[in-house]
């Protein structure tokens, strides 16, 4: 405010009892006053007390500012809240004891605490107090101190007080069950040179302290004696900070640099605290269990808060968490409890904050947080080791980076159990496995080598691995990595039969990075000479061979790959020589090593034709043959520069050769047939048209596609024919002509006339109408020949209007001369017309079986059959059936010069039934059947068959040779009949006649075997492998004994090809597909 407000402010709120007489400065307690009231008395010097008189006489004394005096034992609180008044909160129980009255006639200046008890003191005496109660405090004790006490501490039954450098430890009261020389003791003790004290902690157990030589002592309070000290630190220790236990000590020293010492930490003890700000003025321990192993600093801006870790890969350490600014100026901390920082502000007051590196927590129930902030609090929670926090927050990432950075901190830590939970939770079963197999390895520096060598940090690992002794590790370790330096150092430490295998190793290396001079030092020392090691020692050599041809000693690197075994290093050795042009040594080797085509090359570069010819057999490269080729031409060797260009497939130039130095035509002629050479069938006809050979000549032409040459030759030599049937060759062969070609010979043929070549030529070149119209004008002995081209035509042309101009001309409906009916049957063939095809087939068949022509009748049915099988089409009964009967009469002939006379019998009974579609020789076959019928013992069939041959019509037309003998059949009858074998029907497996081709049972038709005419057996059944038709196996065989063609498609058969179908699947497949084509 300003100067005349707080004027005003006098005269109207205090009644003008006060007058300002100082000069103003801002504040009014540093302002001197007037008192116009008698009952007034102004501001202490200080302005931490008013002091106010009544006219009664009374001064009443009014304090505006505590000292801040607090003292902190475990979770509990002591702490001013007026000059004789304390007031105690415990943070566990969430309680405080207000007003607790302290019998004390002056202010203390320092505070203490304890389970048990209270302290206070002022100048050098000293109060004690027991905590009876929350309600009750008593006191037990006073003590005079020699000198003035500046800090004093406490615990359940010593008072520990520091005066200028020393301290005294006694208790507090004195027991009956201590001796008296445990009652006191004044530390430094007589006749130690530690220093003068400059910081102490008083804890359960020990009473600890620190000099200004940066010696650390520790007294151990129930033995009474110091039993640790430390004298490492050559700086004053200013600040000294235990936990609970006392066994850990933080420390800030002269220089202001912080330390935590362990009594049980090993190399070191003590270590430096990372990121210690200046200014710091004092460091809290966590009180929670949980949190064991975190601490805070604090200056007067902010708290910074560290995670000290007993063991990682490079033994204890301290991380550096975060900061977190003081949310009150001035406060001071007192007590960390699970992230929750309490302080003592300037009014007196107990208040509490939440560390933000604590954030990982999230106990407050947030739901919305940033990305950044999740990764945060997940490397906070790492750091704190608060693993269970952090999975949570790696499971809400749920990111791989995350998740590895999560494990890798994990392995760091030496955290296995954990770090196998994490690595199952990201599905890493490798490294689980081999987490599970040393867990339990109880040497931590055995884990932390191999860890530490995972990272990449090998020095650490080494150090490691020699310290649990296991020396072998860090030399296999650091061998794997390649730093053979370091290995061959240990090997010469500890292991001095790994200095050859090392040697070895190295020069590898050496000779990949391309110092081959020092990797032949190093192969040298490799070798051992130890039967042992002869693999070992042909590896060296093998080093050597290659690493002395590339420092230039051709010499001794040959000669020791010649000596070594095997082909790889031969060839390798003999690469590098071809690249340094040594054609000698590198031949040599190319051929020791077999790379045929390499060390062809090397002679070839020699000219050493000898060994070339020797190896050139062996090798399959054309462009080496053809090098040879060349040499060989070029000396005048013509035999074997024609032999090398035929191996190297350069074909025209072994034909130039056998035409203009070899003088053979023939084997040049042989080579263009063989290889179809455009080129070389221009030379070709070039030689023959020189030699006037016009035949020959043309012939060539046209192979060399030199079409309008082959033409006009062919025209000039009265070729044309011979043309024709070379163009016809080509095109049959799949090789293209160009159209315009092809129409210039249709019209050459038209204008003479020639209407068989003109319509072929024509339809070459795809022009069918014309060609249609020339051949159906073919009369004599080309009209045969002109009807096939025709339907040919027709066929690829799949026009509707040259289809039927086709038709009517086959059926005669211009003419009136209708053709024969295998063209019409041939017409539907081409046209895809299988209906057509088949009734037109079954009419051709109903022809030549009426004329005899029994077999040509079978061969229509069996193609008309085998298409219509292709289109999977069903095969009409009367189509079937006429194909069954008349295989069957031809399998008569195969049965008899079987000398099966009882299948003959069969077939013929069968074929007799129908006899009336045989009608040109009933005669002749039903006397075979009487014939046959005796023979098989089926003399009643016999009988019946002779009735019918003594009837009027057929009686005259009986062989005279058999005539009488059938005669008597009739007049004395022997009806006797043999049984008909049985067999099971493939299809329902019941008992069927074997010769019956419809099971009575199942009422299926049975496919017939193309052998016997009996149906077919399904435990010996297989199929023709050219036509498919099902014949019985054992039989089909034994007729290949005697003939080697098919029966039914007259193909000739390889009997080792006749397999018999085993798999009951494969015969249920063959019967399917035969029951949907009936």
């Amino acid at each position: 405010m300003t100067v005349e407000e707080y004027d005003k402010f006098l005269i109207e709120k205090k009644n003008g009892r006060f007058k300002r007489t100082g000069k103003w400065g801002g504040m009014c307690k540093n302002v001197a006053h007037e008192c116009c009231d008698p009952e007034c008395v102004p501001w202490s010097v200080d302005g931490q007390l008013l002091a106010v008189s009544k006219s009664t006489g009374a001064i009443y004394v009014y304090l505006t500012k505590l000292s801040m005096l607090a003292s902190v034992w475990q979770q509990k609180i002591a702490f001013m809240t007026s000059l004789c008044e304390v007031s105690i909160y415990d943070h566990q129980t969430k309680t405080k004891i207000d007003n607790v009255h302290l019998t004390t006639e002056i202010e203390p200046s320092v505070l203490a605490m304890s389970d048990l008890y209270i302290a206070v003191g002022f100048n050098n005496h000293a109060l004690y107090y027991r905590i009876q109660s929350f309600e009750e405090v008593i006191k037990v004790s006073e003590h005079d101190y020699l000198s003035t006490i500046s800090e004093l501490q406490i615990n359940s039954h010593y008072a520990a007080a520091f005066m200028s450098g020393r301290i005294q430890l006694h208790m507090i009261e004195e027991s009956e069950h201590r001796s008296e020389e445990r009652h006191s003791i004044m530390f430094p003790l007589p006749d130690t040179n530690d220093g003068k004290i400059v910081c102490y902690c008083l804890t359960k157990d020990f009473l600890i302290y620190g000099t200004d030589k940066g010696t650390l002592i520790f007294f151990h309070i129930e033995e009474w004696q110091i039993v640790n000290k430390f004298d490492k630190h050559k700086t004053s220790i200013q600040k000294l900070f235990t936990e609970h236990f006392g066994t850990s000590v933080a420390f800030i020293d002269q220089k202001g640099d912080g330390y935590l010492y362990n009594v049980f930490f090993e190399n070191p003890s003590m270590i430096q605290i990372p990121n210690l700000p200046s200014g710091t003025k004092s460091i809290l321990w966590e009180t929670s269990v949980e949190n064991e192993w975190i601490f805070t600093s604090f200056d007067s801006d902010s708290i910074t808060t560290y995670s000290v870790y007993r063991d990682s890969l490079k033994g204890p350490q301290i991380m550096f968490v975060g900061t977190t600014r003081l949310p009150i100026f001035g406060s001071v901390p007192l007590l960390l409890n699970a992230g929750l920082l309490l302080l003592l502000d300037s009014s007196g007051k107990i208040v509490q904050t939440k560390l933000e590196t604590y954030g990982f927590l999230n106990d407050s129930g947030e739901q919305e947080y940033t990305l950044d902030d999740a990764i945060d609090r997940l490397s906070k929670a790492i750091l704190m080791k608060r693993y269970d926090d952090a999975m949570f927050w790696a499971k809400q990432l749920n990111d791989s980076q995350e998740w590895n950075k999560f494990a890798t901190a994990l392995l760091y830590s030496l955290n296995i159990d954990y770090a196998i939970k994490v690595f199952r939770e990201i599905g890493h079963p490798g490294m689980v496995m081999a987490l599970e197999e040393i867990k339990h390895v109880e040497d931590k520096s055995l884990v932390s080598a191999h860890f530490a060598a995972l990272f990449g940090d090998y020095d650490l690992a080494q150090e490691l691995f020699l310290k649990c002794g296991c020396p072998l590790e860090a030399l296999n370790m650091r061998r794997d990595c390649m730093q053979f330096e370091a290995a061959m150092t240990l090997a010469k430490a500890y292991d001095s039969e790994q200095i050859p295998y090392i040697s070895a190793a190295h020069a590898e290396q050496l000779e990949f990075t391309g110092d081959s001079s020092a990797a032949v030092k190093f192969y040298e020392q490799g070798i051992t000479k130890k039967e042992k090691d002869l693999h070992h020692d042909q590896r060296c050599f093998t080093g050597l061979a290659r690493c002395y041809i590339k420092v230039g000693d051709i010499k001794k690197g040959s000669t020791i790959a010649l000596r070594l075994p095997g082909k790889e290093i031969k060839e390798e050795c003999a690469k590098l020589l071809e690249g340094l042009k040594q054609w000698p040594e590198a031949a040599e080797l190319f051929e020791k090593a077999e790379c045929w085509d390499n060390a062809a090359i090397a002679y070839i570069k020699m000219k050493n034709w000898v060994k070339v010819s020797e190896i050139l057999p062996n090798v399959n490269t054309p462009k080496i043959h053809s090098m040879y080729a060349k040499a060989r031409e070029h000396e005048g060797r013509f035999k074997e520069a024609c032999a090398a260009y035929m191996r190297a497939g350069e074909w025209e130039n072994a034909i130039r050769i056998q035409l203009n130095q070899l003088k053979s035509p023939e084997q040049a002629v042989k080579i263009v047939r063989e290889t179809q050479s455009i080129e070389g069938a221009k030379m070709v006809a070039r030689f023959f048209e020189s030699i006037n050979d016009y035949s020959s000549a043309l012939q060539f032409l046209v192979l060399s596609k030199c079409y309008n040459e082959a033409f006009a030759m062919a025209q000039q030599n009265g070729l044309m024919e011979l043309y024709a049937q070379v163009i016809e060759k080509v095109l049959k062969d799949g090789r293209d002509i160009p159209l315009d070609d092809l129409e210039g010979a249709a019209i050459f043929f038209q204008n003479q006339n020639n209407h068989l070549l003109a319509g072929k030529f024509f339809m070459f070149a795809q022009n069918y109408d014309r060609a249609l119209t020339h051949l159906m004008r073919c009369t004599g002995s080309n009209e045969s020949k002109g009807i096939d081209l025709a339907i040919t035509c027709v066929g690829k042309a799949r026009s509707q209007q040259l289809t039927q101009k086709l038709l009517e001309f086959l059926l005669g409906e211009k003419d009136q001369i209708p053709k024969e009916a295998k063209y019409l049957f041939r017409f539907y063939l081409s046209l895809g017309q299988y209906i057509e095809a088949s009734k037109t087939a079954i009419i051709i068949a109903q022809q030549d079986q009426e004329s005899g022509n029994y077999r040509s009748a079978r061969d229509v049915l069996f193609t008309m059959h085998q298409e219509l099988k292709a289109q999977h089409t069903a095969i009409p009964f009367e189509m079937a059936n006429s194909l069954m009967l008349l295989h069957s009469y031809i399998l008569v002939k195969i049965q008899i010069k079987l000398n099966n006379h009882n299948h003959a019998a069969r077939l013929l009974n069968r074929v007799s039934h129908n006899v009336s579609k045989f009608p040109a020789h009933i005669v002749q076959i039903l006397t075979t059947t009487v014939i046959e019928c005796q023979k098989a013992g089926m003399n009643n069939s016999a009988f019946n068959f002779s009735l019918i041959l003594m009837k009027p019509e057929y009686r005259d037309q009986i062989d005279a040779k058999y005539k009488k003998k059938i005669e008597a059949l009739v007049r004395k009858p022997d009806k006797s009949e043999s049984e008909e074998d049985f067999s099971q029907c493939p299809h329902c497996h019941q008992r069927v006649p074997t010769y019956e081709l419809l099971c009575p049972s199942c009422q299926l038709a049975l496919p017939y075997c193309i052998v016997t005419g009996a149906h077919i057996l399904r435990e010996d059944l297989c199929l023709c492998p050219s036509c498919n038709f099902p014949a019985i196996h054992s039989e089909f065989l034994r007729y290949l004994s005697i003939d080697d063609v098919c029966p039914m498609c007259t193909t000739k058969i390889d009997g080792s090809r006749i397999t018999k179908l085993d798999s009951g699947a494969a015969v249920d497949s063959f019967l399917a597909q035969s029951s949907d084509m009936s």
